[in-house]
């Protein structure tokens, strides 16, 4: 799972900025620094929040609807090809001619492109569904983990990760006020699975969120 939630979020690069004083300067020279300025980083352990509040199991599962979505399409496809070259061959008799078998060939490898191509799209349409439920998580820890950090006097917040971050002050950490906050304020039907959208007529078009 920490693949799944923190690879992804900082690679989409999950850093909070909350202060705007420390991002900005004057063409004239620098100010002094007024006493109620912010600055520093945050840290926060987005593995933590969601298995703690419960969304690594959320995404989970909306995650394997979509695929098993996706992989029942690509089923029902094959299928309906398969039946669309057995009809030709058919149509044909058991001894086609040299025209004929052209045909079946042409037919063939017809088939087996459209196949390849909805595989590839159905790949690409999980990929980017499993990315729109990372920014949604990422959207719903982004406003508390803001407030937590500024209440502390800190203008940025930064995803754990021990590849990169060698040591931590428990100053900084606000792993578990940001989960205390979103607890508090967690709604009452947050634990249903985020729904896949209704994609009958075309399902491997999935709309990207971002």
């Amino acid at each position: 799972m920490r693949q799944f939630i923190c690879a992804v979020l900082v690679a989409g690069g999950l850093v909070f900025s909350v202060g705007c004083q420390s991002q900005t300067t004057d063409s004239a020279g620098p100010k002094s620094q007024s006493t109620d300025s912010t600055g520093g980083v945050a840290v926060i352990d987005l593995d933590e929040v969601a298995r703690r509040l419960g969304h690594d199991i959320q995404l989970g599962k909306s995650y394997g609807m979509e695929e098993a979505r996706l992989t029942q399409h690509l089923a029902s496809l094959q299928e309906d090809l398969q039946g669309k070259f057995k009809k030709k061959k058919q149509a044909f008799g058991d001894e086609p001619t040299d025209e004929q078998q052209g045909q079946l060939r042409s037919l063939e490898l017809q088939l087996n492109n459209k196949a390849r191509h909805e595989k590839v799209q159905a790949q690409t349409d999980l990929t980017l569904f499993r990315q729109r439920l990372i920014n949604r998580f990422r959207e719903r820890v982004k406003p508390v983990a803001r407030e937590v950090a500024a209440n502390k006097g800190l203008s940025i917040v930064l995803a754990k990760d021990e590849s990169l971050l060698l040591t931590i002050a428990p100053a900084v950490e606000i792993t578990d006020a940001v989960i205390a906050k979103m607890l508090a304020d967690k709604p009452a039907d947050s634990s249903a699975p985020i729904k896949t959208a209704d994609k009958s007529a075309n399902p491997t078009k999935a709309q990207s969120a971002n």
